[in-house]
């Protein structure tokens, strides 16, 4: 079940990688491939990703449900 907020926090690149299990190269290459959305910050470069897409990547079936 998904159970994160809608209005909640947009996780860095390193926090997305622990919450897959997965390296930062990983979560670039999902991003770059469109595998999972993410937003660039202007001033840093840096990616901000939404814990929901991070679940519905997690578990696709559940995310369709809701």
């Amino acid at each position: 079940m998904i159970t994160s907020h809608p209005y909640e926090r947009p996780l860095s690149l390193s926090e997305t990688a622990a919450l897959l299990r997965v390296g930062e190269s990983t979560v670039r290459r999902y991003v770059k491939t469109g595998l999972l959305p993410a937003t660039r910050l202007a001033r840093s470069g840096r990616y901000r990703i939404a814990r929901q897409d991070v679940d519905r990547l997690l578990h696709p079936v559940e995310a369709e449900r809701m």
